[in-house]
């Protein structure tokens, strides 16, 4: 117990950015990554899958995403999505997906923001829209 005490007395932890977001008059906060669209659909419905289970079982988890991103492709319908960032209020047309990143990678270790890194003071904000299918 000592021992771990003095983890923290010797600052020997490293300090992370926290994201903050609003919506719908709610305030909450993300260590890692916040999406929107269509991989938020994604994860919600691979953590709801018994199909989930099976794949962890078999060592293959991963792939639970990939067989959803393709059932998703084609019956997610993109959508507008306004983001204030900084204050600047910034309105986007058929959004696929939105990810917010304290990090490079997210759903199962895809690399989503490559320039993200959990302690520089920055969040980096990755939207894809305004594209066919």
């Amino acid at each position: 117990m000592e021992e771990a005490l003095s983890l923290f007395q010797d600052n020997a932890f490293n300090v992370i950015d926290i994201g903050q977001f609003e919506t719908n008059g709610k305030v909450g906060y993300f260590v890692n990554s916040l999406g929107m669209g269509i991989d938020a659909e994604i994860s919600d419905e691979a953590n709801r899958s018994p199909l989930k289970k099976w794949f962890d079982f078999v060592r293959a988890g991963k792939l639970i995403y990939l067989f959803i991103f393709i059932k998703k492709l084609f019956s997610y319908k993109p959508s507008c999505m306004e983001l204030i960032i900084d204050g600047n209020r910034h309105l986007l047309k058929k959004v696929w997906f939105i990810v917010i990143a304290n990090q490079p990678y997210f759903a199962g270790g895809m690399k989503i923001s490559t320039m993200s890194k959990v302690d520089d003071g920055r969040l980096n904000v990755n939207a894809v829209h305004d594209i066919t299918l």
